[in-house]
């Protein structure tokens, strides 16, 4: 068995998006991988035969192939494919075995999703208005308050939002239906009725208010050829909120949205409503359940999951869902009938991907744990007894020895809860000291859980102990514990961390306390910041795509102006006082433990300003620091960057993290 090193990378892959064929019979889904050699993510489509356990590669062109969705007689399905270049759709002919074009966006658009309508005869595309090319322009104008996106850059004037095309089979007609956009923490925007009358799309509720990000659901009602839009309404009704997902009953007489219909702001838990065609009324199913709907779980190998994270299952007459849930990420159902939810699976674990098999009560799940990486798991969704399917990647990432996770749970005096997971390598006995690594996730609406994490594994098999803890603030542990940190960064949150380091020392005696490590990117860069200005314990200490200070963070980040209004209760830039107290950077005072600084130069999340700030600040104050500018990737670097520069930012850490002399020049 082999230790994971940096470079494995390069070896391991990851599955997404299983759609089982209209006859359940059949089984397609995407492998990812990192082309090494390329420096660039790839993906291919392979075809499981269920009944004879054989696995077909069908598109592999060393480029992205991805969301396969078959067409109803099971004979054909469409994928995306950027193999020509730009993401186009395409159309698989399985009895042929041919590949066609099916779209031609052009070249100011990027094409990012698409639905086949129930009846075939028209596609949805959704398009993202190109960037602006900086290199072609004098200039770039704008009266936006949010004229940047991460991992865009510039945008154009109506460039926050996506187009919704409605492209008519067999014919060269296309039509301009609308504006999409995709709240916080879902996937799809657009959702076409079992009947191919209405798309459903979700949409800002408030487009000409650059202050407000709610979104809503609403219904175009399509003529009877289809041809024009008959009407427009808002379905979802409420003015503030989050709607998205929409998903149907095979009778239509249910329809279910994801979403809230609180004021928009990320601590707000997502719900599921549905809406009963014959009373004509929303229900919410999940208001006796304090539960975080969708996949929030802390990993960086994830790639192209691209399923709807609702489902209908027509056995049970129930909509069937992801939910983040105390280190896990597990399948609930929930019948709009009898108002029953139940959840479904119990196992540790993270199902990253699902769908729904026809005329069984089964789901294929993409599921990852820790020992892990990547497996599609066929349930029973009665007793959930699952069997994995022995595809190549699954095979191929079995002979690695990954580290163990054991769980523990802590209390704040105030009686709020610290739970936490403390991982360690492989094989490791108690014999001998081990470092620990205090790995902070981003957010702060996100969770460490039960899942593979490269970096994580990377730690641990070069003999770390790492202590991932899931602090108010962490999603899966209900509302009161999300809304801990709202308004109150660096207090509580910062003390469940350290009661939970402290405590953990306590409980394993194996811990060498005089080597305490602690990183973390982005709310987890802020509170490394922030954790070094209060206490001298740990001994180094990395912050990646952090934040130091929210005063010129409001003014320059992609999303500054609305966040810290959010997050800061109602402080903003005019008043500036309680930004600043909650910097990091008006506390330097207090840092004494040598840092590393990565930031991205792109990084328009956490801009490249406030690591040049803070290390300023720290050499001023004679603090030994080091500082590594990333070119040309943003504040996705550390899971979807450009793969070597992925390697060289956790060779990086890991150097800092193991170099007696690291700070010496």
């Amino acid at each position: 068995m082999e230790k994971i090193k940096i470079n494995d990378l390069f070896k391991i892959s990851t599955l997404s998006a299983p759609q089982y064929s209209p006859d359940g019979q059949q089984l397609l889904y995407v492998e990812n991988k990192i082309s090494k050699n390329a420096d660039k993510y790839i993906s291919s489509i392979h075809l499981y035969d269920l009944q004879r356990e054989v696995d077909t590669t069908l598109v592999d062109n060393q480029s992205q192939n991805f969301e396969p969705k078959w067409l109803k007689l099971g004979k054909s399905f469409y994928f995306l494919s950027n193999h020509l270049g730009s993401t186009q759709v395409f159309q698989y002919d399985l009895i042929e075995n041919k590949v066609s074009q099916l779209t031609e966006v052009n070249q100011n658009e990027h094409l990012v999703d698409f639905e086949i309508a129930p009846n075939e005869k028209f596609f949805i595309t959704i398009c993202q208005e190109s960037s602006i090319d900086e290199s072609r322009q004098m200039a770039y104008i704008t009266s936006k308050l949010f004229y940047q996106s991460n991992g865009r850059g510039l945008i154009a004037e109506n460039g926050k939002e996506n187009t919704v095309y409605v492209n008519y089979l067999g014919t060269d007609k296309k039509i301009k239906l609308c504006k999409c956009y995709v709240g916080y923490g879902l996937r799809k925007a657009v959702s076409i009725s079992p009947d191919s009358r209405s798309i459903f799309v979700e949409r800002l509720l408030h487009p000409n208010d650059d202050l407000k990000t709610d979104t809503g659901v609403f219904e175009y009602r399509l003529s009877k050829d289809l041809g024009s839009v008959l009407s427009k309404k808002l379905f979802t009704k409420a003015s503030l909120g989050i709607f998205g997902e929409t998903t149907f009953s095979d009778d239509l007489r249910y329809i279910g949205v994801l979403g809230n219909s609180l004021a928009y702001r990320t601590s707000n838990q997502i719900k599921l409503y549905v809406y009963d065609t014959k009373k004509n009324f929303f229900i919410d199913l999940l208001k006796e359940n304090d539960i975080q709907v969708t996949d929030f779980c802390v990993t960086d190998f994830q790639q192209k999951n691209t399923n709807s994270q609702l489902r209908w299952d027509k056995i049970t007459k129930s909509f069937i869902f992801t939910v983040s849930q105390e280190e896990n990420v597990c399948l609930y159902s929930a019948n709009p009938r009898t108002l029953e939810v139940r959840q479904l699976t119990k196992f540790d674990g993270h199902i990253q991907d699902f769908d729904i098999r026809p005329g069984k009560n089964e789901a294929i799940l993409v599921i990852s744990t820790p020992a892990l990486p990547t497996a599609l798991w066929q349930i029973d969704l009665s007793d959930t007894e699952k069997i994995q399917l022995e595809v190549p990647a699954t095979v191929a990432n079995s002979n690695f020895e990954f580290a163990n996770y054991y769980r523990y749970e802590f209390r704040h005096p105030d009686g709020g809860r610290i739970p936490c997971l403390l991982v360690l390598p492989a094989n490791y006995t108690k014999d001998r000291k081990i470092p620990l690594i205090v790995n902070i996730h981003g957010g702060p609406y996100a969770m460490h859980g039960y899942t593979f994490n490269h970096e994580v594994q990377v730690m641990a098999s070069a003999g770390f102990a790492i202590l991932l803890i899931n602090p108010r603030g962490s999603v899966g542990y209900g509302q009161h514990h999300l809304n801990g940190v709202v308004g109150k960064y660096g207090e509580k949150d910062y003390e469940d961390i350290m009661i939970a380091t402290k405590e953990v020392i306590k409980s394993c005696e194996f811990i060498d306390k005089n080597n305490l490590l602690v990183t973390g990117g982005s709310y987890g860069g802020f509170m490394t910041n922030w954790i070094v200005t209060q206490t001298n314990i740990f001994k180094k200490a990395v912050t990646q795509r952090s934040m130091s200070n929210f005063v010129s963070m409001f003014g320059t980040s992609d999303i500054g102006a609305s966040f810290f209004s959010e997050e800061n209760s109602g402080s903003d830039i005019l008043h500036p006082q309680k930004l600043w107290e909650k910097s990091p950077l008006a506390h330097v005072r207090g840092v004494r433990t040598p840092m590393l600084i990565i930031q991205s130069d792109h990084d328009l999340r956490c801009p490249i300003e406030q690591a040049e700030q803070w290390y300023t600040a720290l050499k001023y104050h004679h603090v030994p620091v080091k500082f590594i500018r990333i070119f040309n990737e943003n504040h996705e670097l550390s899971r979807s960057g450009t793969p070597s520069r992925r390697a060289f930012r956790l060779e990086q850490i890991m150097e800092c993290f193991t170099k007696r002399n690291y700070f010496s020049f």
